[in-house]
């Protein structure tokens, strides 16, 4: 999925001066923050799956300890992991090419945030279209009740 497209062909050349350079540098911290509080969230999240399936097994509960349940949470963590990962990849290489000054590095960093908002508009997308589908049932199954 990481390309390292390196746009040579194009004739301007933007330049990064102090000021921008202490802005992306920030950024860099920022993203580098969030991805990790996004990965600790993650732990969290499989640690509490866990948690309500070892709990329901010592309660007699059969329905926390199916193979479904289990399936959902790591579907959903699987969905939150790859923006936090690519996240986490842009402020890394971000960091480094800021730091050696490195064209090469600064392409691969915006690839990797490309990456993530990519993958975050797709998870928007399904977002909103199980909504619409979840208004329409929600309206249909109304409307039904009372018929």
């Amino acid at each position: 999925m990481e390309t390292t497209e390196t746009p040579q062909e194009h004739k301007r050349d933007l330049k990064i001066d102090a000021y921008i350079q202490k802005k992306l540098e920030s950024t860099g911290k920022w993203a580098k923050f969030l991805s990790i509080v996004g990965f600790v969230f993650i732990g969290i999240f499989v640690l509490a799956m866990l948690i309500l399936i070892i709990a329901g097994n010592f309660a007699g509960f059969d329905g926390f300890s199916t193979p479904a349940i289990i399936l959902v949470y790591l579907v959903l963590a699987g969905f939150y992991f790859f923006p936090v990962y690519y996240l986490f990849k842009f402020s890394y290489y971000l960091t480094r090419a800021l730091k050696s000054n490195d064209q090469k590095e600064l392409y691969r960093s915006f690839s990797n945030l490309k990456t993530h908002y990519n993958i975050i508009g797709v998870i928007t997308a399904a977002a909103l279209a199980f909504y619409v589908v979840a208004v329409i049932i929600g309206i249909f199954a109304g409307v039904t009740a009372f018929v």
